[in-house]
């Protein structure tokens, strides 16, 4: 299903031609009127909000409260490309949806999870904690509720990321595929990330190895590389 690129800079008529030929998102809605809500309500498109856009470019704020109100689903995304929304933090993002789109933060927390999956068309395996979806679960750091994540902005909230992925193991001229659970831990900027497993197979030294997660390649190297 196409994902939509629509009224960023003006009511361009994007938002219709999204719903009308089955887009899985429109994304952007800086300028929305009261016919592009009307055109969403009912649709199987998620409206897509993009606050760092909105925030890098001081474009005006797409009307969240409007959509919440009229019975509309939101996602919120990070919009991360160099030209107009250059940081791809979410925390950033969550905080956004409450400061300044008035969100609750449960709707914002729906908003950066559930939602955004659903844009992507992956909320079958991503997106939420349920039994048969991949195993991606962000641990905070202690905090006594749910609020604190918006309201203390600008900090960095997580303490552990635990993702499923599938790697490449490369040993000398030889490669191994395994599935791996890496816990990511502290500052994303300055990532120590650990592959573990319960199984004893361990390969030690220093390989190299190639995370591939929706075609997505990257190498790191382990110290103490554990496989499943």
């Amino acid at each position: 299903r196409p994902k939509i690129h629509a009224n960023e800079m003006a009511i361009s008529g994007g938002v219709q031609v999204g719903v009308k030929y089955g887009a899985i998102s429109v994304d952007h809605l800086e300028q929305m009127g009261k016919e592009e809500i009307e055109a969403l309500k009912g649709s199987d498109t998620m409206p897509t909000v993009l606050p760092g856009c909105a925030f890098f470019l001081n474009l005006p704020l797409s009307p969240v409260r409007d959509m919440i109100n009229a019975g509309l689903p939101v996602a919120m995304a990070s919009d991360f490309n160099p030209g107009t929304s250059p940081s791809g933090n979410m925390q950033f993002v969550l905080s956004c949806a409450c400061i300044r789109y008035r969100m609750t933060p449960e709707e914002a927390l729906n908003a950066t999870t559930l939602n955004t999956a659903y844009a992507m068309d992956v909320a079958h395996e991503l997106g939420s904690i349920t039994k048969g979806k991949i195993a991606n679960v962000m641990i905070t750091k202690p905090m006594t509720q749910l609020e604190f994540m918006p309201y203390y902005y600008g900090a960095n909230k997580v303490q552990t990321m635990i993702l499923t992925v599938t790697a490449t193991v490369t040993i000398g001229d030889k490669e191994y595929y395994r599935n791996l659970i890496l816990s990511v831990y502290d500052n994303i900027e300055n990532t120590g990330i650990v592959a573990k497993s319960n199984r004893t197979n361990n390969f030690k030294g220093d390989e190299t190895v190639v995370v591939v997660r929706n075609k997505v390649q990257t190498k790191c190297k382990y110290e103490d590389l554990h496989t499943m």
